[in-house]
C-alpha cells in the first residue's frame, strides 16, 4: 500500500515514473518506500509544457502496448505506471513474474 501511495503522490505532482521495477524501490524497516533512479521520470515543463520523456524501459515491466516502440516519441501516462505497479505487486505476492508461463501445446 505504501508503494502505491508514493506512486500516487508522484502522479499528483505531474510526473510519470516510466522505468519502474523492484530494483528502483527501496523500503526501510518501517515499510516506507523510496523511489530511486529518478532520472528516468517523464517530466512536463511547467511553463512551456515541453515533455521530457522517459527513454528507457525494463524487460518484464513495460506495458504490452509500448513493447518495441520508440520511447523518444511517446508520452507515457499514469496508466502505463499502473501496469508496472501491478507487475511489481504480483512479484511481491507470488515471488515470480506473472509472465512466467510456458507453452505446453504444439506449434508456435
Amino acid at each position: 500500500m505504501n508503494i502505491a501511495s508514493i506512486i500516487e503522490a508522484i502522479h499528483a505532482a505531474g510526473y510519470v515514473l516510466g522505468d519502474m521495477k523492484p530494483e528502483n524501490i527501496l523500503v526501510n524497516n518501517r515499510a516506507l518506500p523510496s523511489i530511486i533512479d529518478t532520472d528516468s521520470f517523464q517530466v512536463r515543463h511547467p511553463n512551456n509544457r515541453k515533455v521530457y520523456r522517459c527513454l528507457v524501459g525494463s524487460n518484464g515491466f513495460t506495458p504490452p502496448e509500448l513493447i518495441g516502440k520508440d520511447f523518444s516519441i511517446i508520452n507515457q501516462t499514469e496508466i502505463h505506471d499502473r501496469f508496472r505497479l501491478a507487475v511489481i505487486i504480483y512479484h511481491l505476492l507470488f515471488g515470480e513474474s506473472p509472465f512466467k508461463g510456458k507453452w505446453m501445446g504444439v506449434g508456435d
